[in-house]
């Protein structure tokens, strides 16, 4: 009864990529997915036969501080294609003293120019309406130190998918780390430009995978305690 398979057609670049077969198999996950996909799959149209699987490795709530209260503003669940899940699972047994999740998960992506797939991917649903200046301004500390210009270009392309200015309950949002450390945003479905900065692109998966850095300790908990138990 927990087993759901759904048909989805969400296009990460034009031509190139298309999510497919959203799966939902909470009763077989070794979390609890809080009503999150625990996997997907991603086509490159170009090599039709190439399927690339992505897995929920980790679910969290991002909280705020809201006067004298901390309130729920979106979950947020992190997925690891095969490839990353992988890789993860290495750093956890080997590198984790080492060197961060983040870096040993965007190694290989030094030099590539062209992406082939998606590597990681963070779904956001929302517990109560923000607004598109809340939503981008959250981002800023993250953002320190990283060139103006890819931080206006973030705002740019990532505020214009936001078409009527706010994100509500009724709105998905997905984050994309292509293999070659490019970065899409979408809002249910609707996609930005693709950014290229791979600095600002890393700092971003800090927001989420950094325990030093991270908007969601329940997040990064969930994904360090469970990542050896996930099974592609």
């Amino acid at each position: 009864m927990f087993r759901r398979t759904a048909l989805v057609s969400l296009p990460v670049i034009a031509g190139a990529f298309s999510f497919q077969h959203r799966t939902f198999n909470a009763e077989k996950w070794p979390f609890d997915p809080k009503g999150l996909p625990t996997t997907f799959s991603s086509t490159v149209a170009k090599v039709p036969t190439a399927v690339n699987q992505l897995n929920l490795a980790g679910v969290g709530m991002r909280r705020k501080n809201f006067y004298i209260a901390e309130v729920d503003v979106y979950l947020v669940g992190i997925n690891l294609s095969n490839k990353a899940l992988k890789r993860a699972q290495e750093w956890s047994a080997t590198r984790k003293a080492e060197i961060t999740l983040v870096d040993y998960l965007t190694q290989d992506s030094a030099g590539k120019k062209v992406p082939t797939d998606v590597a990681i991917s963070a779904t956001l649903r929302f517990c109560r309406t923000i607004t598109r200046e809340q939503f981008l301004g959250a981002f800023d500390d993250s953002f320190k130190g990283c060139s103006p210009d890819a931080v206006s270009a973030f705002k740019e392309r990532v505020g214009k998918v936001m078409a009527s200015g706010s994100l509500t309950q009724k709105d998905e949002a997905g984050m994309y780390w292509l293999d070659n450390g490019d970065f899409i945003f979408s809002v249910n479905g609707e996609l930005s430009e693709r950014l290229t900065n791979t600095e600002l692109n890393k700092r971003l998966l800090e927001v989420y995978l950094d325990p030093t850095r991270t908007v969601s300790k329940e997040l990064y908990t969930c994904l360090e305690t469970h990542l050896n138990e996930v099974s592609p």
